[in-house]
């Protein structure tokens, strides 16, 4: 089995940060669980990487657990790439704007 390491965009922090800190602010800890969900979003990834939905190219989505959010990430040989946290509404946005990154 290959191992892989994770990295995480910029642009994905920033995501990623923006929405923990609304949900924050809509209720007291909920951005922690936010965060919580996220880390374990990850973690599912690093462990099967091919469960997540194959979008167009190398990009795949999974769901952030109970929150209406998707990571969107990429694998190569040697890592997997966050390169998009975004609400499920804004997916076909999202999308756009990771073929063009």
């Amino acid at each position: 089995m290959t191992e892989r390491w994770l990295s995480i965009l910029e642009e994905a922090r920033r995501e990623l940060r923006a929405a923990a800190t609304w949900y924050e602010r809509e209720q007291p800890g909920l951005g922690v669980r936010f965060v919580d969900d996220l880390e374990a979003t990850l973690l599912m990834i690093e462990t099967y990487p091919m469960s997540g939905e194959s979008l167009d190219g190398p990009v795949r989505c999974f769901p952030v657990g109970t929150f209406p959010y998707n990571v969107y990430y990429a694998i190569d040989a040697d890592r997997f790439q966050v390169v998009g946290i975004a609400h499920v509404a804004r997916a076909p946005e999202v999308i756009t704007e990771i073929k063009r990154r």
